[in-house]
């Protein structure tokens, strides 16, 4: 949940919180509406999320909403669906079970909906958040290391999830903070660029592409054409195009040499922000 709110925060930070691609409805339709591949981001899935969290909340919790998702799956399954259609579902389903109006009137369905930039931070239980923060801050050479091995057994019982958190604290550091992360060290101590956690390995070739870590571009670039999932790969193809001389001609390389391997939409869109 919480590596899902960061990642939102990126792209409402990428593409600005005026944005209307950061708004959680956004017209297709084929008359003067957008493409939807232009549009692709991880906003619908993160904001479109969050909403339901707070749903959930606000009617009584899990043992109340729940059953009413049962329900709309049930009614509209097999057909198409609408912002419209989920709210009168919504209100009626609410509302015929005995949760009181007023509740079922506080929500602010235009400004989730239709509203820019990131919600209010859903409060999610952050006690693992700042042990792997902790990390993070160490491996950026911005907080004591004290209690770090420099070994696999630091990371010893951690989440896929921790491990993604404290990269991405990491990253932050370099970014905001002027950290200067050893990526020959922590590959040396954790072994990341031969891991086959793609969660991770995204994290660890982001931080590598930002640290000009060389020694890990042939592992990159097997990572960018095994798979082509666009939030792995545009996120990497955009960071090496603007990461240096370098870095953008094994963006270009290596796009060239491997782009009929990738779906057509996922083709179109690289290239595009490749300025192909």
């Amino acid at each position: 949940s919480i590596i899902g709110y960061q990642t939102l925060e990126e792209v409402v930070e990428r593409l600005g919180s005026k944005h209307d691609y950061t708004c959680l409805h956004i017209c297709h339709s084929e008359d003067g509406g957008i493409d939807p591949d232009e549009t692709f981001s991880s906003v619908p899935y993160e904001k479109g999320f969050n909403f339901l969290v707070y749903l959930e909340k606000l009617v009584g919790g899990p043992s109340v909403f729940e059953p009413f998702l049962k329900s709309y799956i049930q009614e509209y399954k097999l057909s198409t669906v609408t912002p419209m259609k989920f709210r009168n579902s919504f209100e009626r389903y609410m509302l015929e079970n005995g949760v009181a109006k007023e509740i079922v009137e506080k929500v602010d369905w235009k400004g989730w909906l239709y509203s820019p930039g990131m919600p209010e931070d859903p409060g999610f239980d952050r006690s693992l958040l700042e042990k792997a923060i902790k990390v993070g801050n160490a491996w950026a050479g911005k907080g004591p290391a004290d209690n770090l091995k420099w070994d696999k057994s630091d990371l010893h019982e951690w989440t896929t999830d921790m491990t993604v958190l404290a990269l991405s604290q990491t990253i932050k550091d370099a970014k905001e903070a002027g950290a200067t992360p050893d990526c020959a060290a922590m590959d040396k101590a954790y072994g990341f660029s031969n891991l086959v956690n793609s969660e991770v390995l995204f994290k660890w070739f982001t931080l590598c592409i930002l640290m000009q870590y060389e020694p890990a571009n042939e592992k990159l670039v097997q990572f960018l054409t095994r798979q082509g999932r666009m939030k792995f790969v545009r996120p990497l193809y955009r960071a090496l195009f603007n990461g240096g001389d370098k870095s953008k001609d094994l963006a270009l390389k290596t796009f060239q040499k491997h782009k009929s391997g990738y779906h057509s939409i996922c083709q179109k869109m690289v290239a595009q922000d490749l300025g192909l």
